[in-house]
């Protein structure tokens, strides 16, 4: 595990994503994305202890924080890749193109999602688990997959959550399911938004993967067990 996250990261040290970050420009802003679901992530973390989690869409790091502080309260030597282009998605743009928003959600023409999400994992103390990886999920899929045949490594857990257009939730799921342990799990969130169940189902469709997947009675989080 310790080369692969060496080759994971350019500078072959990940401590110099948060080092020298003045966290008192953005602050402590640590919300769900979507359904909070306070205690499911910290279940998740208890029920699979996964070597490694790979998250994709991470917005503020809410998921990823919960988790790793159950990590730390577990002794655990997991680590999570947070795929995300920090970009955002359409719903987002009428927050960013607000200039006076005294949240810093846009700077210099370019919103601070990142800046944001790495001030929330410095803040909460868990930068030693929380590995960033600004990509496209499609082009993280492709390093990824290329290090992990490299390493002989799987992923155990892995949380979609990024784009929720249908053709993106079925590529999502396409790659990362090719990442993930013969015993893994892969989760994911929004089964309300109707793109977001199209596209999950096209890929069990395609995959005759329909008996792995289950819904939460919350009929919002999903998940498929290899």
């Amino acid at each position: 595990m310790k080369e692969f996250l060496n080759d994971l990261i350019l500078d072959r040290d990940h401590k110099k994503y948060y080092e020298d970050f003045d966290t008192s420009k953005y602050g402590n802003s640590l919300e769900p994305g979507s359904m909070p679901a306070d205690g499911l992530y910290e279940q998740w973390v208890n029920q699979y202890k996964p070597n490694l989690i790979i998250e994709v869409g991470s917005f503020l790091g809410y998921s990823a924080i919960k988790m790793a502080k159950e990590i730390k309260n577990q002794n655990l030597d997991t680590k999570i890749i947070c795929v995300d282009t920090w970009l955002g998605s359409p719903e987002h743009y009428d927050m960013f193109k607000n200039e006076n928003d005294n949240r810093l959600n846009y700077n210099n023409g370019y919103p601070t999602l990142y800046h944001k999400f790495i001030s929330n994992v410095i803040l909460n103390d868990v930068q030693d688990i929380i590995y960033p990886f600004p990509y496209p999920s499609a082009t993280a899929f492709k390093i990824l997959n290329k290090l992990f045949n490299k390493h002989n490594i799987k992923a155990d857990f892995i949380f979609v959550d990024g784009s929720h257009e249908e053709i993106d939730v079925y590529l999502d799921l396409y790659y990362y399911y090719q990442l993930l342990s013969d015993k893994g799990v892969l989760w994911g969130d929004d089964w309300a938004w109707g793109m977001v169940k199209e596209g999950v189902n096209k890929f069990l469709d395609e995959n005759d993967l329909k008996s792995k997947f289950n819904l939460l009675n919350n009929q919002v989080h999903w998940f498929i067990q290899k």
